[in-house]
């Protein structure tokens, strides 16, 4: 039997498993201020970003948690976690604190809450090197901690694993300019899961917002491309779905997501290459690196991925310069849909 997913035992394994994950992004012992007083104001504003998303999601829990005390089962267990994690916001917030005068304005690129915890590390983990554009350093960079982070169960042994707090998918892309991106960070009570997405989705529409409107429709029909071709595969015999208005199998939309001269990569929390799935393997043309040309055989939801969310970046970032959506033909969807 499946556990509840709003359970308080549900609730306990995020909040402990949260503490630790979050404590093991924060060791200093595996961090080094780069010696460049440019580079490392970069670096601390980067780690202040961290920790505003930490305080964010630790506030989160706690909230949740509070509200739980009333009528529960194990109410020593739940005031341990809600006292752990006060400690650990203060740790967070005293370190905030002292970098707080580090915070610049900037007006041609603003950061909003909903980016992965996972996805702000690793930024200021490149941000503290001088090379930031080989794929096997970010392998290196993210294997480090995901020896030392703890995973769940959501039901059991062999169901789907999660890294409460973190993200199930990470992305690097090297092109004309550097983006970090991941999927939502996860958990497994379902109100914290569902903050969290709708957190993402939130920071992913600002920034589709403060687009050219030019580029707004680029992006709004390549995601009803996406939502079309996704809900295709959720009922294959359905033959009335439509993409983008026109006939089921006439072809589709794509876009070369790191340029013609980038290279990206996707990992799991672990720091192991992840599969492209079936969607972004179908709406987006990448360079991989040869230990990460696979693709999974399975279509998650249009927005899901961190490829989306690198697309999304992508199109912000350049402002309405050289977004290209590429039709494909139907022969060429049919290949894309059913081979690697």
């Amino acid at each position: 039997m499946s556990e509840d997913p709003n359970s308080d035992q549900r609730w306990i394994g995020d909040a402990v498993f949260v503490k630790v994950n979050f404590e093991v992004l924060l060791d200093p012992t595996n961090i080094s201020e780069p010696p460049d007083e440019c580079q490392r104001q970069q670096y601390r504003l980067c780690r202040l970003e961290l920790l505003d998303s930490m305080i964010l999601s630790i506030s989160q829990i706690r909230r949740i948690g509070e509200n739980r005390q009333s009528g529960i089962n194990q109410p020593n267990r739940i005031s341990k976690q809600l006292d752990q994690l006060r400690e650990l916001a203060q740790r967070v917030i005293l370190e905030r604190n002292s970098l707080e005068q580090e915070r610049l304005e900037s007006t041609t690129d603003q950061s909003f809450h909903g980016q992965s915890i996972l996805a702000l590390w690793l930024k200021m983990m490149l941000a503290a090197r001088l090379s930031t554009d080989k794929i096997e350093e970010v392998t290196g960079i993210i294997r480090f901690p995901g020896k030392k982070i703890k995973g769940l169960s959501l039901s059991g042994k062999g169901s789907t694993r999660y890294h409460p707090g973190l993200p199930n998918c990470i992305l690097a892309s090297f092109g004309s300019h550097t983006i970090i991106s991941a999927s939502q960070d996860r958990f497994g009570v379902e109100e914290l899961d569902e903050w969290s997405r709708q957190l993402r989705d939130q920071y992913l529409r600002k920034l589709e917002e403060m687009c050219p409107s030019d580029s707004q429709d680029k992006i709004r029909k390549l995601r009803d491309f996406s939502e079309s071709l996704y809900q295709e595969n959720q009922d294959p015999k359905n033959e009335q779905i439509t993409m983008d208005g026109t006939e089921k199998g006439e072809g589709g939309l794509r876009y070369d997501l790191a340029g013609p001269h980038g290279i990206l990569g996707t990992w799991n929390t672990r720091g192991e290459y992840m599969k492209s799935c079936r969607l972004d393997h179908c709406r987006f043309k990448t360079r991989r690196p040869e230990k990460n040309q696979g693709v999974s055989s399975r279509f998650y939801p249009a927005a899901a991925c961190a490829e989306w969310s690198c697309f999304v970046e992508e199109v912000y970032r350049k402002q309405g310069r050289d977004i290209i959506l590429y039709e494909t033909e139907e022969r060429e969807l049919k290949i894309l849909k059913h081979n690697s």
